[in-house]
């Protein structure tokens, strides 16, 4: 949340939170935030899609791009293709509408474009995306900017979905070198060390068997309850991870995640 809202704050020369709609952004925001650690999808849907009917009545993109950007998610999340497509082609308007081209706002849309496309089996067309968002984020970010980490790990998972292994362990790479240096950045790195073991199998099948296990075990440490905040991100990575920690024969610490997500969500 905070590193969008900032993003269009600064990217349409807001320097007050009040101002073009900016609180309200915020507010959206923070109730989002409610839901989506809660797991309620459904009170999220109707919260985003509220939002959206006011921005295009009162015409505030910056509103609109918000909205849009976090929909891409929802609908790619649930598995809803078609309302993911089109929360993509209206998202790519609203930029063009706002004049944000070749901006970091910009460049975030199109990584969250280009994760909708991953996710339903489009994987050039994400491809070229994520190298787009790459280039604008590499000129204007930090290199120790978190968005830099969660694109390098998106596009090595497209390339290893090609195939094109040696750059998807280039990115990998890249994405740990900011994530295992940031503060409560464990459960991120975790799910890089899971993305390396799926691709180091891809790679070489059986003959990387002990090297991906090697991966799982790391991932096994960083997401350790006892060392981690126990917040929504914690939970969602938990969820997200289970299965594959199963995939590799890691049942017992499957189920304590598992159980850990559970608790988080639920409030206890």
């Amino acid at each position: 949340m905070d590193d969008f809202f900032k993003e269009l704050q600064e990217e349409n020369g807001l320097t007050s939170r009040k101002k073009s709609g900016v609180n309200e952004i915020e507010r959206m925001f923070l109730k989002l935030d409610g839901f989506l650690a809660r797991n309620d999808y459904a009170e999220a849907e109707k919260l985003l899609r509220y939002y959206l009917s006011e921005a295009e009545t009162d015409g505030s993109f910056q509103m609109r791009i918000a909205v849009l950007n976090e929909l891409m998610g929802l609908y790619r999340k649930l598995g809803r293709r078609e309302d993911a497509y089109s929360a993509v082609e209206k998202s790519t308007a609203a930029i063009a509408a706002g004049k944000l081209s070749d901006t970091v706002t910009d460049a975030t849309v199109s990584l969250n474009a280009a994760t909708v496309f991953k996710c339903f089996g489009e994987d050039e067309k994400a491809l070229e995306l994520y190298e787009q968002a790459r280039i604008i984020y590499e000129r204007e970010l930090i290199p120790t900017d978190e968005r830099l980490a969660g694109l390098y790990n998106n596009e090595a998972l497209a390339l290893t979905s090609l195939g094109r292994f040696k750059q998807a362990r280039h990115f990998f790479n890249n994405a740990l070198e900011i994530i295992t240096k940031k503060e409560n950045g464990a459960p991120e790195a975790a799910i890089t060390y899971l993305n390396l073991a799926d691709m180091t199998v891809a790679e070489s099948g059986e003959g990387g068997a002990l090297q991906a296990d090697e991966y799982v075990q790391l991932a096994q440490r960083l997401l350790n309850p006892d060392k981690n905040l126990r917040d929504g991100n914690y939970a969602f990575v938990c969820e997200k991870c289970a299965p594959v920690f199963e995939r590799y024969g890691y049942f017992d610490f499957a189920e304590q995640i598992k159980k850990e997500s559970e608790r988080i969500y639920e409030g206890s």
